[in-house]
């Protein structure tokens, strides 16, 4: 998708997921309710979604409470493949419960991340040097220039437990700054958090079981620099490259 590219939110498609009974016998091996990420002006959110707004292109224009408004808002970097989206709300209005409230300008863009989740046995396959794909990285609550971000991710298994560890880095104007991720043993399915609340770097990470039982892990951060400015981004790191794209919730007609 190019970037700031302007769509009509009454082509969405909407798809809901009703909580699954745990004592179901198909809870054997089911898809659970998508989890996301989302990054707003004022917070980082994650959770199961219950609730989405999907237009045909495959980008998401609602999540739970989390609507965007109007008759058109402005969208940018989508990323979709099989089981996973991301992307970034750039201009427009968005609702949050009965809350109006700006996305983009002075009030910074919203980024998202939309990830399957498949109660099955996951491949316990060590993979080092994962390479993340990103939205752009934006000030968050704020306009600035745009930043770059790179980062790599080892998911290793010993004896039965997943630890995970790497870096982002980010660039903008000249000046740099990085995030250290590390995890052991975290719970797969749930998001779970990191960095360090008193330097302001923090991240919530997904660590996610493909419907073919691979590791993916899906990561929504916030990095300070030096000058006090907070960025965040989403990004996408998996066990395995074989792609394949689709709608995940909506059919193309």
């Amino acid at each position: 998708m190019p970037q700031d590219q302007t769509v009509l939110l009454a082509d969405a498609r909407i798809a809901t997921f009703p909580p699954r009974s745990t004592s179901s016998p198909s809870s054997i091996r089911h898809r659970a309710s998508p989890r996301f990420l989302l990054g707003e002006s004022a917070r980082q959110i994650s959770g199961s979604a219950a609730w989405l707004a999907q237009l045909p292109s495959g980008a998401v224009v609602g999540i739970n409470d989390y609507r965007l408004a109007g008759d058109t808002a402005g969208l940018a970097d989508l990323h979709l493949q099989r089981g996973y989206l991301h992307g970034r709300w750039t201009h427009g209005q968005v609702r949050i419960g009965v809350r109006p409230a700006a996305v983009g300008g002075h009030a910074g863009d919203f980024h998202y991340a939309v990830v399957e989740h498949w109660n099955v046995p996951v491949h316990q396959q060590t993979v080092r040097g994962s390479e993340g794909v990103f939205t752009t990285p934006t000030v968050m609550g704020g306009a600035g220039l745009s930043a770059t971000v790179v980062g790599k991710l080892d998911m290793v298994w010993c004896n039965g437990v997943l630890c995970i560890a790497g870096k982002l880095d980010l660039c903008v104007g000249g000046a740099a700054a990085s995030l250290l991720i590390r995890q052991c043993q975290p719970t797969l399915g749930v998001a779970c958090q990191g960095g360090s609340l008193f330097g302001g770097s923090t991240y919530r990470l997904i660590p996610a079981v493909t419907e073919s039982g691979m590791l993916r892990c899906v990561i929504l951060y916030c990095v300070r620099f030096d000058s006090g400015a907070l960025y965040q981004g989403v990004g996408m790191f998996e066990a395995h490259t074989h792609f394949g794209t689709q709608n995940m919730y909506t059919k193309n007609d």
